[in-house]
């Protein structure tokens, strides 16, 4: 490639050779991003699908990367790095794939096998209604899951001839039905028919249950009108086609479908309710005092107003504690009476409905617990899906298996003739991925495992698996970071995966910072020399022993331990432990934990073996209820701790609504500087003018993003600049308001450091960006937005929010992986910055892998021996120096080579 321009990319060339394994490194910004995923990967992406028939171009209309010449170009996979966020119903199955494979298993070989008299197949429905009730006056009932959320479903049953709605145990007539009710226990119902059972209205009977199914395909309900309970019949459509010897679809066997999901959970597996105790922690305060914790935030004007129109209505105390109120007044401030009173949870349920940020969704979400689904029992089928077995088993039990256990399950199988033909494609598909899986060291994982449980290093090797398993040959692959989360044991069986990629004729390029997978690479492109627009250039290429040699690469100066400084080590001879016992949770087997406070210390283990689980899961909830009832009961010594601080990989949402500015609390202080200006007074501007989210100053076209979207089914979106703004993301009007010759979309387009000599007079302004450019972002555009940085630089803006805290000494600050991302220089530049926190008097909790960081810590907790069931204990604990002297310690032995200690001593 020729003549390379795209962002901070200087007209650079490049040769990458085919069927070799190449790393391409860098400074965090120097533009590694941009060669490999903007050029490369876009160019072998577009230049595929110029191959496909004019109707499907149509709507694939790239654009072409900005270069001059590229040759030998291949298709292309690319495989971004992955968060652990998103959908809950991901599990180990959906990711890899091989859940899909085995729903089209059993669509094609699995038996019904009906225990449950309730789960009948159609063809005889009407007996089985006849045995049961036989003498008894039924009503048949249909129930609609949608009928208070489409109006449409409510007309089209009127027009259908219902007349009745059986709502909470209540028959109504449709004029009776004004809005949802208040406590909706379960979905409503409407009346198909009445009748006392008889043998001789078994036809009747039928074309009833018939009519039903026609608004509710698997469940049915029967009103005994002498007990006046109902019954619920769930009859399987599955069943009726086995039956006739036809195949069903594999969707029947899918969580991920309406069609196999259970309709009580929707295949979820669990539900989520509001909790009575999380909405009232404390019975012992009265209403006026908080009792009610979401009413806290609406303030006490508003509190109070309801609470008296509330008690105009009904005789209540507002000073007597929530605990000593009637039954009935609680359940009424509770649930709400129609006409009454609408209730705390009611509110909540509409107001998460209506929610529309994330911040409010997750404070709403505080409110609630989950539960196991009654009617699935986790297992998140409908009830026919669980009917049909292989070999006496259901598909949701084989998800129960882990990866390792369902390949002897499948061996042990026997086909027709004419089942073979279906099945051995699949097993093959399934057992090459559990191979692949295996090697990657994952075969301890259950299937039905959720992938929001799984420990970052576990999701990022499952997540590689559907690309590596493709079995092509001849294509590029693009990979950013594939060892992030991953123990430098679990990257030599990464290397393997991807070396033998190559080795079946595969070009595979990574973006990477880890040492090992440098050393390990077969050829090496360095940018730099530094980041933004001081980097964007090709430092050197070729072989790894020359990037040793090359005393302009810094990457190079590194792996040389030129610019590798020694950090001085603390020692906790007399200072206070953090100490709590018996942690059991998830698979940590009942450690016992002590920290000591005022220092850096690193929590290691391989991927999986509980590093997350202990700190997130097992200290942190029982520190803050001691920190908040300021009682130190598990921590030995001085009561050294006040506050806990916590950077993880959840904090930043990637939206292109906000931008560093904004996530700093800095661009609210420079729209109102702005709005303070003459020429913006004369206007009449307020500081709402001046941000692109409001709609008085941004543009009307692009809604002030900058950029339309234009969708894309294959490959991803493209955005576009806006023809109006031109990319400024501002009314023209308010451009004209200038400071120092400078519009408010010139400072979002500055780099950091240019922002801080601008605004030198601006303390306030001046001390968060000055925080940003000694974690190495100075040469970042300061109005950029959040979607558009790379991952090392959302760590470190993460970091920065934290340090912008202010500190007493006594805080707790725990990082979950910072060095993401990072570079060695940036790696050394994150150390000096938490040492200076530790040398202040906090302690900082670091979650790591990176061996520098480990080397540089004062103490060293390590978890393992392996991931999963075979994890969760405590291995070693101590300096490093101590750490490398335990045979058990997978981590002491990889970091044995870098603490350069005497042979005697290893």
């Amino acid at each position: 490639m020729q003549g390379g321009y795209v962002h901070n990319l200087k007209n650079i060339s490049v040769t990458v050779p085919k069927s070799v394994f190449t790393v391409v490194t860098g400074i965090s910004g120097s533009g590694k991003s941009s060669l490999v995923f903007n050029i490369l990967g876009a160019e072998g992406q577009r230049r595929y699908t110029e191959k496909l028939p004019l109707e499907t171009r149509k709507s694939l209309d790239i654009a072409r990367p900005d270069y001059t010449i590229m040759t030998g170009i291949c298709p292309t996979i690319m495989v971004n790095q992955q968060e652990l966020r998103g959908d809950e119903k991901s599990t180990v199955g959906t990711i890899t794939g091989i859940h899909e494979y085995l729903c089209i298993l059993y669509a094609h070989i699995a038996v019904p096998h009906v225990p449950d008299p309730k789960i009948a197949s159609p063809r005889f429905e009407a007996t089985q209604i006849c045995k049961k009730f036989l003498g008894k006056r039924i009503f048949i009932l249909s129930p609609i899951p949608s009928f208070f959320q489409s109006s449409r479903m409510q007309k089209d049953l009127r027009r259908a001839g219902f007349q009745k709605v059986y709502i909470n145990d209540v028959f109504y007539e449709w004029e009776e039905i004004s809005t949802q009710p208040e406590g909706l226990k379960k979905s409503p119902a409407v009346v198909v028919d009445r009748c006392t059972v008889h043998m001789n209205l078994l036809e009747r009977l039928q074309d009833s249950l018939d009519i039903a199914r026609q608004w509710n395909e698997s469940i049915v309900e029967i009103y005994d009108c002498e007990t006046s309970q109902t019954t619920e019949f769930s009859f399987s459509s599955a069943l009726e086609r086995m039956e006739k010897d036809t195949h069903f679809p594999p969707c029947l066997f899918s969580f991920n479908s309406s069609k196999g999901a259970c309709p009580r959970c929707a295949g979820w597996g669990k539900y989520r309710f509001f909790s009575e105790h999380l909405i009232v922690p404390d019975p012992q305060q009265s209403l006026l005092e908080g009792a009610i914790k979401p009413w806290r935030r609406w303030g006490q004007m508003g509190l109070r107003r309801i609470l008296r129109g509330l008690a105009k209505k009904e005789v209540l105390s507002l000073t007597t504690p929530f605990r000593d109120l009637s039954p009935r007044i609680q359940t009424l401030i509770l649930h709400g009476e129609q006409g009454v009173f609408l209730g705390v949870i009611p509110d909540l349920e509409q107001r998460l409905k209506k929610a529309d940020s994330f911040q409010m969704r997750e404070e709403l979400k505080s409110y609630q617990e989950e539960q196991k689904c009654p009617v699935c029992q986790g297992m998140r089928l409908r009830q026919e899906a669980l009917q049909f077995q292989v070999s006496g088993k259901s598909i949701a039990e084989i998800h129960h298996y882990s990866i390792s256990e369902i390949r002897p399950f499948l061996i042990s199988l026997t086909f027709t003739e004419e089942q073979q033909k279906v099945t051995y494609p699949l097993l093959d598909a399934i057992f090459q991925r559990i191979q692949l899986l295996e090697e990657m060291g994952l075969g301890y994982l259950p299937l039905n495992q959720a992938a929001q449980t799984l420990s970052k290093g576990e999701y990022q090797r499952i997540h590689l698996v559907p690309y590596l398993s493709s079995e092509l040959c001849g294509v590029l692959y693009t990979l950013e970071e594939p060892s992030v989360g991953l123990h430098p044991q679990d990257q030599e069986r990464l290397l393997k995966v991807l070396k033998r990629l190559c080795s079946t004729g595969n070009t595979v390029i990574v973006i990477e910072h880890d040492e090992e997978m440098i050393r390990a690479a077969d050829y090496i492109i360095d940018l730099g020399p530094k980041a933004g627009k001081e980097g964007g250039r090709v430092i050197y290429t070729g072989p790894g022993k020359g990037l040793l040699r090359c005393s302009e690469s810094l990457t190079g100066r590194y792996l040389n331990n030129k610019e590798r400084k020694a950090l001085q080590r603390r020692d906790f001879t007399n200072h206070p432990f953090l100490s709590i016992n018996n942690i059991s949770y998830g698979n940590l087997k009942q450690v016992d934990l002590s920290i000591p406070l005022g220092g850096l210390i690193g929590i290691s283990g391989v991927s999986g073996s509980g590093k997350s689980t202990l700190i997130f899961e097992g200290v942190l909830p029982q520190l803050r209820k001691e920190i908040k009832s300021k009682q130190f009961h598990c921590i030995k010594g001085d009561q050294n701790l006040d506050r806990v601080v916590i950077v993880n990989h959840e904090q930043l949402e990637k939206t292109a609504n906000s931008n560093i500015l904004i996530t700093l609390g800095i661009f609210g202080l420079i729209r109102e500087f702005f709005a303070s200006l003459p020429e913006a007074k004369a206007q009449g501007y307020t500081a709402r003018h001046f941000s692109f989210n409001r709609r008085e100053g941004r543009c009307p076209f692009c809604q002030g993003e900058g950029t339309k979207r234009v969708e894309m089914p294959f490959p991803p979106d493209i955005s576009m600049f806006c023809e109006r703004c031109q990319g400024r993301r501002y009314k023209t009007e308010i451009l004209t308001i200038t400071f120092k010759d400078k519009s408010i979309a010139d400072i979002l387009n500055m780099s950091l450091s240019e922002a801080i000599a601008f605004f030198q007079n601006f303390s306030s302004i001046r001390k968060k960006l000055t925080v940003l450019e000694h974690l190495g972002l100075g040469y970042i555009p300061i109005g950029q937005t959040l979607d558009t940085l790379s991952t090392g630089e959302r760590q470190r803006l993460k970091l920065a929010k934290a340090l912008l805290r202010h500190s007493n000494g006594k805080t707790l600050y725990v990082l979950d992986e910072p060095t993401i991302g990072l570079h060695f220089e940036d790696v050394q530049k994150l150390l000096i910055a938490l040492q200076a926190l530790v040398d202040e008097g906090n302690t900082v909790i670091v979650i790591e892998h990176n061996l520098d960081v480990l080397k540089a810590v004062d103490w060293i907790i390590d978890l393992g021996p392996e991931g999963g069931e075979n994890g969760g204990r405590i291995i070693a604990q101590g300096p490093p120096e101590d750490i490398i002297k335990v045979p058990q310690s997978l981590t002491g032995q990889y970091l044995a080579p870098l603490l350069s200690l005497p042979p005697s001593l290893l």
